[in-house]
């Protein structure tokens, strides 16, 4: 798409247990964003991209994905 992706998963520095589901995590934690956006390199943009950000700050780069399970 043309925006980075919000994922699942709260923003720890690799390697981090994938099991953990974000127990114990502080009110301020930034989540993992994917993909890169419009606003980026095109060098950038592309699915193994990885950033972080803040859940409650709106930026129109940052979107999400809808999706529906079968």
């Amino acid at each position: 798409g043309n925006v980075w992706e919000w994922t699942r998963s709260p923003y720890q520095p690799y390697p981090y247990d994938s099991t953990d589901n974000g127990g114990g995590l502080q009110a301020d934690a930034l989540w993992v964003i994917r993909g890169g956006s419009f606003a980026d390199p095109e060098a950038f943009v592309r699915a193994a991209n990885r950033g972080r950000a803040d859940p409650g700050a709106r930026r129109p780069f940052i979107g999400f994905r809808v999706s529906i399970s079968r």
